[in-house]
């Protein structure tokens, strides 16, 4: 019985190792070809999206520097802008101080004309009283 019991055995064991090949063993080539096929396609299909992607990643750089250059230009007018509103307050102040001046030349315009008449009328007072003195 023993004999039989180690043939059993050496039978299941090589009818397990029969099951182990076979599964390994190609059972369909045409099935193992078209999904090589497959594979290759779906392969290629990525390598031209990956192309895409790193053509349009390339684009977005580019676009993002000149935007980065764009931004840098603006800053630069921003401050320029704000350096004109400066200069334009700074006209406006003098504008209006030589205003405030002008105003004050006036005022003294007439008042050295009001002067003026004085002095022309003071001598005439003074011979007109001479005259009346004399007479």
């Amino acid at each position: 019985m023993l004999g039989q019991a180690s043939k059993m055995h050496d039978v299941t064991t090589l009818t397990s190792q029969a099951a182990q090949a076979r599964s390994r063993l190609v059972q369909s080539p045409e099935r193992i070809k078209r999904h090589i096929s497959d594979m290759s396609t779906t392969a290629a299909a990525e390598k031209a999206s990956l192309a895409s992607y790193q053509r349009k990643a390339r684009e977005l750089g580019n676009r993002i520097e000149v935007i980065a250059g764009l931004e840098m230009d603006l800053k630069g007018l921003i401050d320029l802008e704000k350096g004109i509103d400066e200069q334009r307050g700074k006209v406006e102040e003098a504008r209006r101080a030589m205003l405030a001046l002008n105003a004050r030349l006036e005022g003294k315009d007439i008042e050295s004309q009001g002067h003026a008449a004085r002095l022309e009328v003071g001598p005439t007072l003074i011979r007109a009283g001479k005259r009346l003195t004399v007479e």
